[in-house]
């Protein structure tokens, strides 16, 4: 079983990768510009080689920031991974550990300043016989992250708790 992103998540994410790559894509464009309409062509080359860099860069992160986590009843275990470093397990643990599916409900407060905002957030965790708890899924939305755990729990023949911190 492999835990995917939701739609909303998604789409913002394309949202930021696009807007993003267009920005650096219309540096790129600009040193071209500069390159073939001017005679500074060692300007041009630099808002070249910048754009590809911040395109190289911020696609890398992004993806490296990512986790990859597998549930596999077969071998009964549990692994979360780096997305691109699949070979090196971050965390890992036998799936029999786990006594239930957790919903943890949180209110977030952030200070911007002069503002201040506050926001509900959603864990979905594996909480384990000795009371310990593995994050699977964060986010703000309640009726998907019910949907994921009660998946989850299904998957695994564990119970669906409820919780607020």
């Amino acid at each position: 079983m492999k835990i995917r992103p939701t739609l909303p998540g998604v789409l913002v994410g394309l949202a930021l990768f696009f807007s993003l790559n267009g920005l650096f894509l219309y540096i790129i464009f600009s040193g071209a510009r500069i390159v073939f309409e001017s005679q500074n062509n060692l300007l041009g080359l630099i808002f070249i080689f910048v754009g590809l860099f911040l395109i190289f860069l911020f696609g890398k992160a992004k993806l490296l920031s990512h986790d990859l986590i597998e549930l596999d009843k077969s071998n009964n275990s549990y692994c979360r991974y780096k997305f691109r470093l699949r070979k090196h397990a971050i965390e890992s643990s036998k799936l029999s550990k786990f006594s239930a599916v957790q919903i943890l409900k949180k209110i977030v407060k952030t200070h911007n300043g002069t503002r201040s905002i506050e926001f509900t957030s959603y864990e979905v965790n594996l909480c384990g016989n000795d009371s310990q708890r593995t994050n699977l899924i964060d986010h703000g939305a309640e009726d998907q992250i019910v949907s994921d755990a009660n998946t989850i729990a299904l998957y695994l023949n564990l119970p669906v708790v409820r919780s607020n911190a």
